[in-house]
Protein backbone atom coordinates (compact mmCIF):
# COMPACT_ATOMS: atom_id res chain seq x y z
CA UNK A 1 0.00 0.00 0.00
CA UNK A 2 2.76 2.35 -1.16
CA UNK A 3 1.81 6.04 -0.60
CA UNK A 4 2.98 6.97 -4.37
CA UNK A 5 1.01 10.12 -4.44
CA UNK A 6 -1.66 12.45 -2.48
CA UNK A 7 -4.82 10.34 -2.23
CA UNK A 8 -6.74 11.43 -5.36
CA UNK A 9 -9.90 8.89 -5.61
CA UNK A 10 -13.56 10.19 -5.15
CA UNK A 11 -13.89 7.20 -2.74
CA UNK A 12 -11.78 8.78 0.28
CA UNK A 13 -13.51 9.70 3.61
CA UNK A 14 -11.84 11.55 6.87
CA UNK A 15 -11.83 9.26 9.69
CA UNK A 16 -10.98 11.05 13.34
CA UNK A 17 -8.81 10.78 15.99
CA UNK A 18 -6.63 7.94 15.49
CA UNK A 19 -4.21 6.35 17.86
CA UNK A 20 -0.98 5.82 16.52
CA UNK A 21 1.17 2.79 17.74
CA UNK A 22 3.77 2.47 21.10
CA UNK A 23 2.41 5.72 22.32
CA UNK A 24 3.58 8.39 19.38
CA UNK A 25 0.34 9.68 20.41
CA UNK A 26 -2.60 10.43 17.87
CA UNK A 27 -3.47 11.82 14.28
CA UNK A 28 -6.59 14.66 14.43
CA UNK A 29 -7.45 13.00 11.06
CA UNK A 30 -6.94 10.55 8.15
CA UNK A 31 -7.99 10.42 4.81
CA UNK A 32 -8.95 6.98 3.83
CA UNK A 33 -8.99 5.87 0.45
CA UNK A 34 -11.29 2.87 0.49
CA UNK A 35 -13.21 0.47 -1.52
CA UNK A 36 -15.95 -1.15 0.71
CA UNK A 37 -14.54 -1.56 3.98
CA UNK A 38 -11.11 -2.53 2.44
CA UNK A 39 -8.19 0.67 3.16
CA UNK A 40 -6.51 1.28 -0.32
CA UNK A 41 -4.30 4.03 0.53
CA UNK A 42 -4.66 6.79 3.83
CA UNK A 43 -2.73 10.04 4.48
CA UNK A 44 -2.14 11.34 7.78
CA UNK A 45 -3.07 14.80 8.45
CA UNK A 46 -2.73 17.22 11.48
CA UNK A 47 -4.70 20.49 12.24
CA UNK A 48 -2.70 23.17 14.63
CA UNK A 49 -4.10 26.72 15.13
CA UNK A 50 -2.76 29.64 17.26
CA UNK A 51 -3.25 29.83 20.72
CA UNK A 52 -3.81 33.08 22.42
CA UNK A 53 -1.89 33.75 26.27
CA UNK A 54 -4.31 36.02 29.06
CA UNK A 55 -7.49 34.49 28.01
CA UNK A 56 -9.31 35.89 30.37
CA UNK A 57 -9.02 39.10 28.57
CA UNK A 58 -9.97 37.46 25.64
CA UNK A 59 -13.00 36.16 27.16
CA UNK A 60 -14.31 39.39 28.90
CA UNK A 61 -14.43 41.17 25.24
CA UNK A 62 -16.52 37.88 24.07
CA UNK A 63 -18.53 38.47 27.30
CA UNK A 64 -19.32 42.02 26.80
CA UNK A 65 -19.36 42.18 23.14
CA UNK A 66 -22.44 38.92 23.52
CA UNK A 67 -24.13 41.02 26.36
CA UNK A 68 -23.62 44.63 24.49
CA UNK A 69 -23.16 44.17 20.85
CA UNK A 70 -20.12 46.50 21.11
CA UNK A 71 -16.85 46.52 22.89
CA UNK A 72 -15.65 49.47 25.46
CA UNK A 73 -12.30 49.03 24.78
CA UNK A 74 -9.66 49.75 21.85
CA UNK A 75 -7.42 46.82 23.13
CA UNK A 76 -7.98 43.86 25.75
CA UNK A 77 -5.29 42.42 27.40
CA UNK A 78 -4.48 39.07 25.82
CA UNK A 79 -1.88 38.10 23.35
CA UNK A 80 -0.90 35.37 20.49
CA UNK A 81 1.58 32.54 21.89
CA UNK A 82 3.03 31.44 18.93
CA UNK A 83 6.52 30.40 19.80
CA UNK A 84 4.54 28.00 21.81
CA UNK A 85 2.52 26.46 19.25
CA UNK A 86 5.53 26.17 16.77
CA UNK A 87 7.10 24.21 19.38
CA UNK A 88 4.68 22.10 19.87
CA UNK A 89 3.37 20.90 16.53
CA UNK A 90 7.00 20.54 15.10
CA UNK A 91 7.73 17.88 17.97
CA UNK A 92 5.23 16.17 16.86
CA UNK A 93 5.63 16.57 13.05
CA UNK A 94 9.30 15.21 14.23
CA UNK A 95 8.25 12.64 16.12
CA UNK A 96 5.47 10.76 13.60
CA UNK A 97 6.99 11.60 10.27
CA UNK A 98 9.30 8.53 11.58
CA UNK A 99 6.93 6.51 11.46
CA UNK A 100 5.02 7.83 8.41
CA UNK A 101 8.38 7.81 6.45
CA UNK A 102 9.52 3.88 7.80
CA UNK A 103 5.58 3.24 6.11
CA UNK A 104 6.19 5.04 3.16
CA UNK A 105 3.03 7.25 4.34
CA UNK A 106 2.27 10.87 3.05
CA UNK A 107 2.25 13.28 6.02
CA UNK A 108 -0.08 16.29 5.80
CA UNK A 109 -0.25 19.33 7.99
CA UNK A 110 -2.72 22.24 8.17
CA UNK A 111 -1.51 25.50 9.67
CA UNK A 112 -3.19 29.12 10.85
CA UNK A 113 -1.20 31.35 8.59
CA UNK A 114 0.03 33.33 11.59
CA UNK A 115 1.88 30.27 12.95
CA UNK A 116 2.83 29.29 9.42
CA UNK A 117 4.50 32.44 8.56
CA UNK A 118 6.26 33.06 11.85
CA UNK A 119 7.61 29.17 11.44
CA UNK A 120 8.77 30.03 8.15
CA UNK A 121 10.61 33.30 9.17
CA UNK A 122 12.13 31.72 12.40
CA UNK A 123 13.39 27.88 10.72
CA UNK A 124 14.21 28.60 6.99
CA UNK A 125 13.89 25.94 4.85
CA UNK A 126 16.43 25.58 2.13
CA UNK A 127 13.93 26.05 -0.40
CA UNK A 128 10.23 26.87 -0.20
CA UNK A 129 8.00 24.39 -3.19
CA UNK A 130 5.66 22.21 -3.76
CA UNK A 131 5.84 18.77 -5.13
CA UNK A 132 4.01 15.92 -4.66
CA UNK A 133 6.96 13.51 -4.39
CA UNK A 134 7.70 14.73 -1.15
CA UNK A 135 6.57 13.41 2.31
CA UNK A 136 5.47 16.30 4.16
CA UNK A 137 3.04 18.96 3.03
CA UNK A 138 2.16 22.03 4.67
CA UNK A 139 -0.69 24.14 4.34
CA UNK A 140 -1.56 27.88 5.61
CA UNK A 141 -4.98 28.62 5.76
CA UNK A 142 -6.75 31.75 6.92
CA UNK A 143 -9.76 33.07 7.36
CA UNK A 144 -11.01 35.77 4.55
CA UNK A 145 -13.84 37.81 4.58
CA UNK A 146 -15.54 37.14 1.89
CA UNK A 147 -17.90 40.74 1.25
CA UNK A 148 -20.54 38.87 -1.18
CA UNK A 149 -21.54 36.53 1.33
CA UNK A 150 -21.24 38.64 4.31
CA UNK A 151 -19.23 35.98 6.00
CA UNK A 152 -15.62 34.81 6.77
CA UNK A 153 -14.41 32.06 4.58
CA UNK A 154 -11.36 29.36 5.05
CA UNK A 155 -8.71 30.07 1.87
CA UNK A 156 -5.52 28.48 1.77
CA UNK A 157 -2.62 30.58 1.64
CA UNK A 158 0.15 28.95 1.16
CA UNK A 159 1.57 25.53 0.36
CA UNK A 160 4.97 23.88 0.89
CA UNK A 161 6.84 20.18 0.94
CA UNK A 162 9.28 19.29 2.36
CA UNK A 163 10.97 16.00 4.16
CA UNK A 164 12.00 15.35 7.13
CA UNK A 165 15.92 15.87 6.85
CA UNK A 166 15.11 19.25 5.43
CA UNK A 167 12.99 20.15 8.75
CA UNK A 168 16.08 19.17 10.64
CA UNK A 169 18.56 21.24 8.62
CA UNK A 170 16.06 24.13 9.30
CA UNK A 171 16.50 23.94 13.25
CA UNK A 172 20.37 23.31 13.22
CA UNK A 173 21.54 26.77 12.13
CA UNK A 174 25.43 27.09 11.04
CA UNK A 175 27.73 28.86 13.39
CA UNK A 176 27.76 31.72 11.59
CA UNK A 177 23.91 32.13 11.58
CA UNK A 178 23.49 32.46 15.24
CA UNK A 179 23.43 35.58 17.25
CA UNK A 180 26.29 36.75 19.68
CA UNK A 181 25.94 36.49 23.70
CA UNK A 182 25.72 40.42 23.84
CA UNK A 183 22.13 41.00 24.14
CA UNK A 184 21.47 38.15 26.45
CA UNK A 185 23.86 39.26 28.47
CA UNK A 186 22.00 42.91 28.41
CA UNK A 187 19.02 41.23 28.96
CA UNK A 188 20.23 39.68 32.48
CA UNK A 189 21.94 43.07 33.93
CA UNK A 190 18.81 44.99 32.87
CA UNK A 191 16.59 42.11 35.30
CA UNK A 192 19.29 42.41 37.87
CA UNK A 193 19.35 45.94 38.21
CA UNK A 194 15.46 46.03 38.19
CA UNK A 195 15.27 43.88 41.24
CA UNK A 196 14.68 40.68 40.20
CA UNK A 197 16.94 38.59 42.01
CA UNK A 198 15.63 35.59 43.73
CA UNK A 199 18.52 35.28 46.47
CA UNK A 200 22.76 35.77 46.22
CA UNK A 201 24.00 32.38 46.00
Amino acid sequence: MAAASILSSTDVVLVPEITLPEKFGRVDWVAVDRRGERIINFAPIETHANQTTSTGGLTDAIGEHEATGSLSKDRYEFGLNTYHQIKTFFMQCLMKSQLFKIWDRKFIWILDHTVFESWKERFPLASYRFKKKDPIFFFSIDLVLDQGKGMFILEIKDKISTNRDELLKAYSRPPGGLPSETEFISNISRKMNSGHIFRQI
